[in-house]
């Protein structure tokens, strides 16, 4: 047996159970993360950009822990956002073969569709249909 990265893994039935929780959260993420960016705050790394004269704006604003906290909810059920933009967000699956790899679904999709190995990205990503073995 393969030993896995995860300890919490979806099918796709479970993944899309969990679309309207997730399209609510990743739409709230999307714009706080857009707002914070807007006002010069950089969410990687926790601080505001500085401005012209070199000075920032103080300490993280109350968005930065709105957004930190929606992203520990993703993070508690096993999930993992992948673009603060696109809103990208991947479930660990177990395939038949016993390959682990990711589920992938980006917001505007009606439900999770496509798939990727976990060393590869969402450029990598193919329909479920076209994976080796169908997946469950």
């Amino acid at each position: 047996m393969r030993s896995c990265q995860h300890e919490i893994h979806f099918s796709v039935d479970e993944a899309n159970d969990l679309l309207p929780w997730i399209i609510e959260r990743v739409d709230q993420i999307i714009m706080l993360f857009e707002d914070l960016d807007n006002r010069g705050f950089d969410i990687m790394t926790g601080l505001w950009r500085p401005k012209g004269n070199g000075h920032t704006d103080g300490g993280p604003p109350a968005e930065y822990v709105q957004f930190k906290n929606l992203i520990a909810e993703l993070d508690r059920k096993g999930l993992f956002i992948k673009n603060f933009v696109k809103g990208v967000v991947d479930f660990p699956h177990i395939k038949p073969d016993g390959e682990e790899v990711y589920l992938c679904w980006m917001k505007g999709e009606d439900s999770v569709r496509f798939w990727h190995r976990i060393p590869d990205d969402f450029i990598s990503r193919a329909p479920l249909e076209e994976s080796n073995q169908p997946l469950p």
